[in-house]
Parts: structure tokens; sequence; C-alpha cells
């Protein structure tokens, strides 16, 4: 198989991706917009909070131009995609279901996977219960569960906003108010700040989005114990292990996530690599694409079984 690097033909393609390969999907949790472009060895690209498929817009193209085949949805809450209001119905096994109902649908039996922020917690999880579904799997800027994003101080004062998205009501009042004026604040660092906040205007859009916080987190945050980790030491082995190889990404400008919890590898039993990219905030597949598109690219290359 033939790997290629971003090329300049691919850059010229960025903009009408989207459109050009944008179609349904239809699954046993509802119809589900997707992209889906190229040929050869899958890739399942995962986005996170508050993106669609089309923060994937400079990877796709370079992914499909080294030979693969893409596949970016729309996760449950966004766009088009199934919408429930009822926090319970964006639970991590509903989420999960929602993926391999996907690939079902498709006709694929493995992929590759990669998925940022939420889509990469939501990865994690997959890569735990249906493994054998997976090649491998490159998570960016979250790290395992075993290991909470809320463990240490440090993360707690980046995750502040956990606590005001579980206030339901409040939250989408307060991030609305003003012209959106905290939004905004809070996604300063996002390359694309007012094409997501124009999206979270629609409908209950902001909601559906939110849920994915309130259908995971509000009883987790509230449970002292088993959930925490120390600082220091290594923390106790998880009882599900992955065995594919996994990649971590984390990237230095980041201020919502530490690195040190994307290092952690205690969940994974095959090899674990972690890199760094640094210059680049949290949306790191915007700010540094070629350098993102890279490392995809190499860990791809070297694990894949063409």
């Amino acid at each position: 198989m033939r790997f290629i690097r971003h090329t300049a033909l691919a850059v010229l393609f960025v903009v009408s991706l989207s459109a050009q390969a944008s179609t349904t999907i239809e699954t046993p949790n509802g119809t589900f917009p997707l992209i889906d472009q190229g040929t050869g060895p899958a890739v399942l690209l995962l986005h996170g909070f508050p993106d669609s498929k089309d923060v994937w817009k400079h990877q796709i193209p370079a992914l499909t131009e080294a030979g693969f085949r893409v596949i970016a949805p729309d996760l449950r809450g966004y766009g088009d995609a199934p919408s429930p209001m009822a926090k319970e119905a964006y639970a991590i096994p509903v989420l999960m279901s929602d993926v391999i109902g996907m690939l079902d649908a498709l006709g694929l039996d493995k992929v590759y996977l990669v998925g940022h922020d939420w889509g990469a917690g939501l990865s994690w999880q997959l890569a735990s219960f249906f493994q054998h579904r997976f090649n491998s799997m490159i998570v960016l800027s979250v790290g395992p569960p075993d290991v909470p994003a809320w463990s240490s101080i440090e993360q707690r004062r980046m995750s502040w906003y956990f606590y005001l998205f579980l206030q339901e009501g409040l939250a989408e009042k307060t991030l609305a108010d003003y012209d959106w004026r905290l939004m905004r604040q809070f996604l300063e660092s996002h390359p694309e700040a007012e094409q997501v906040i124009e999206r979270l205007k629609q409908g209950n859009q902001m909601t559906t989005a939110l849920n994915w916080y309130r259908g995971n987190l509000q009883d987790r945050l509230a449970q002292p114990g088993a959930d925490y980790v120390v600082d220091e030491g290594e923390p106790p082995v998880p009882e599900v292990r992955i065995h594919i190889p996994v990649l971590g990404v984390w990237s230095d400008l980041d201020i919502y996530l530490s690195e040190a919890q994307v290092k952690q590898s205690s969940m994974v039993a095959a090899d674990f690599t972690f890199r760094k990219i640094e210059g680049a905030g949290h949306w790191m597949m915007l700010d540094k694409p070629d350098e993102v598109n890279a490392l995809l690219l190499d860990f791809l290359a070297e694990h894949s079984s063409e």
C-alpha cells in the first residue's frame, strides 16, 4: 500500500470536500450524516464538542490521498444527526451503539479509529469494549477513562466549564447571554469559533451538544473515591485492557486538558505512543494540520495490515 504525504492537490479540495462527499447512513439508532470519501482501508474520524464532521477538513484529503477510505460522521446531538433532548440518550453505551451501527450499516468489519475531544473519549470506550472492530486507535487531546479528566488540581482548574455545562438551562442562558459573549471567550482558541456558534444557535443544538457532558458526567463528578487518583505514583491497572496499538497526541497550548492525562497508558496492553504538537491549541487539527496529518499517516503506515 502506498502512503503519500499531504499534497498541494489535496489542499485545493479541502473547501469543497464536505459538500461533495456528504451523505447519510441509516442505522438502528437513526439516520446520520457523514462524509464517506476515498477507497482502501477505512479510517473512522470522530469529532468532539462543539464541532461537526467538518472539523476534519484538513485530514480527510490527506488520508484519501494516502489510499484510505475516510468515514467522518456527525455524531448524535450535532447537525442533522439524531438529537433527542433527554440527557440519558447521550450515555456512552448509546453513543457506542451509534458508532457500531454505522460500521455495520457500511459493511465495515474493522477500521482504524481516530477521535478528538469527546470523540476521543468515545474512542477509548469503543476500543475497550469493541476492540475486535478496530485495527488501531489515535486519540487527540483526551486520555484514557481510568484517569478521569478531573484527577488533579491542575486539571480541575482547566475543567471549570464541566460544572457550568452540567447546569441544565442555566448553562444555555449563561453561554448565550450578551450575544454569546461567554461562549466566544470559551472558544477563543478555536479557529472557527464563529461558525461553531452559528451552528449552536440553531434549534436545540446547544442543549443536545451539552448533553454529552450531562449524560455521562453528572453522576460521576458527584462520586468521590474510586474515580480519583493522586498525582504521584502509578494508578492501579484497570480491569479493561486495550490490545490494539494506540497513539496519544496532545498540543501544548491546550487550555482545557493537561498533558499528564494523555500520557497515561495503563489501559493499553499493546504498543502505546505519545506525541506532543507544539504551538497548537486544543483544535490541533485546524491549528497545525500538516503536523497532525504527518503523525496520523506515520502511525497508520506503521500499523497497517495492508
